[in-house]
């Protein structure tokens, strides 16, 4: 099979708009490789988007940056403070942080959150660093 194709027969016949991923250089190559020709700019790197939005030299993980946007995985549902999806019943108890669908569904209010509100998402990680600041003083002084 030419995923390729594949992949633009997707797009096309869902009316796909984005495509997220999260750190996605190994996505982007798979794509790339695959002789994906559709419209790229449909992808969409969450880790990269804020990355550049902060200004920071590194990439922030996935699981910080979950923590940091309050996004959690329940067996039934994905939430964070302004959204809330209920799984499908075949999918309950399936959601996991680090498997496929946990992961895509985290990205995907990661990306959420960041539409609603960048300041926002700002605040919220600089919260974090602060707090992670505070716990490694309290660790280097204890």
């Amino acid at each position: 099979m030419n995923w390729g194709v594949f992949l633009q027969s997707v797009a096309s016949k869902y009316d796909i708009r984005h495509c997220f991923v999260y750190g996605g250089k190994t996505d982007l190559l798979c794509i790339r490789r695959s002789g994906y020709q559709g419209d790229k700019s449909i992808i969409i790197d969450v880790q990269d988007t804020i990355k550049r939005m902060m200004k920071m030299d590194k990439r922030l993980s996935l699981d910080r940056t979950c923590f940091a946007l309050n996004v959690q995985l329940k067996s039934d549902e994905i939430a964070s403070e302004h959204f809330q999806y209920e799984l499908p019943a075949n999918k309950k108890g399936k959601l996991k942080a680090h498997n496929a669908i946990g992961d895509a569904g985290r990205i995907f209010l990661a990306y959420k959150e960041l539409e609603r509100s960048d300041k926002d998402v700002k605040n919220k990680i600089r919260k974090y660093f602060r707090q992670c600041r505070k716990y490694t003083e309290q660790q280097n002084n204890g």
